[in-house]
């Protein structure tokens, strides 16, 4: 199933799951949900994972990286309020638009 708009993230056993990045090329212009999207870059090492948020925004059915105020206030007003755990790092790290998951072993 695909929701056509973006949905929120979890952290589970130190990976994240994207439940929906919404759409990059569409044409449904009904809703300013369904004309946001996300997509992410990574950056792998065998200590962490960083995980940097894109949000996207779709005009006409052509993708643009949303503008910085734009982006701030995708991640500080939706993405992070989906944000339903007590790890409040992860969240202030979604605000912030980048996720750091620690993969070295205690």
């Amino acid at each position: 199933m695909h929701p056509h708009v973006v949905e929120s993230v979890e952290i589970y056993n130190h990976a994240p799951i994207f439940y929906s990045l919404g759409n990059t090329i569409f044409d449904q212009n009904f809703s300013q949900d369904t004309q946001e999207g996300l997509t992410l870059a990574m950056e792998i090492s065998p200590e962490k994972l960083s995980i940097i948020l894109l949000p996207i925004r779709i005009e006409r059915s052509q993708p643009r990286l949303m503008t910085p105020a734009e982006r701030t206030d995708f991640l500080v007003n939706k993405l992070a309020t989906w944000w339903r755990y007590d790890d409040q790092e992860i969240k202030a790290q979604i605000e912030k638009g980048k996720i750091v998951i620690n993969l070295a072993k205690n």
